[in-house]
């Protein structure tokens, strides 16, 4: 287990059959070309990082044309690299194409954030991989309960919560009831 600000090298690795997006094959060797398998790896790193910043910025971008300002909730930087706060990158045969974050509290409730998968690469099993290693990382800090919200019209990523057992809630901490966002928990 790969723990916050303990950088460090060889992450767990996982292949699959799925076809990367097109951007992916750039980075390709032609023998994975050729076999059809492709390495996902999920691993904990920092978030400081140029590619994956620009990332972020995008999936910023992508929510404020979706909902107003007062319906998306950032976390920012500093608190992603907090001590109480652990971040992973799925990278696709080395290209990133997600992210997630785990941050909590006194109370030993986690909060999902910066949960995103690039647009090309949804569906392909990377948001339940990126999702397995927060509940995880979640277990090994002891937490009790995982909780998130999202936006409503994020029906791909409902989805994959309700599947893995996350029951709506009420809104949490700072956040107040708002017809854009769903509040989601699940008991460790």
């Amino acid at each position: 287990m790969f723990r916050n600000k303990g950088w460090t090298e060889g992450p767990p690795l996982f292949f699959c059959a799925t076809p990367p997006p097109d951007f992916c094959y750039i980075g390709l060797t032609e023998t994975a070309r050729l076999s059809g398998l492709y390495m996902l790896s999920i691993a904990e790193e920092s978030p400081v990082q140029d590619e994956i910043l620009q990332m972020m910025r995008d999936a910023d971008a992508h929510h404020a044309a979706l909902y107003p300002a007062t319906s998306n909730h950032p976390v920012y930087l500093e608190r992603l690299t907090a001590p109480d706060a652990r971040f992973w990158v799925a990278r696709l045969d080395g290209m990133p194409v997600g992210c997630a974050a785990l941050i909590w509290g006194f109370d030993r409730q986690g909060e999902i954030k910066r949960m995103d998968v690039v647009p090309a690469a949804r569906g392909t099993g990377v948001g339940n991989a990126l999702l397995n290693a927060v509940e995880d990382g979640a277990r090994f800090e002891r937490l009790r309960v995982l909780r998130l919200e999202t936006g409503a019209k994020n029906t791909e990523s409902l989805e994959l919560y309700r599947r893995r057992g996350y029951l709506n809630s009420e809104p949490f901490d700072e956040y107040h009831a708002d017809p854009n966002s769903v509040f989601l928990s699940k008991s460790l």
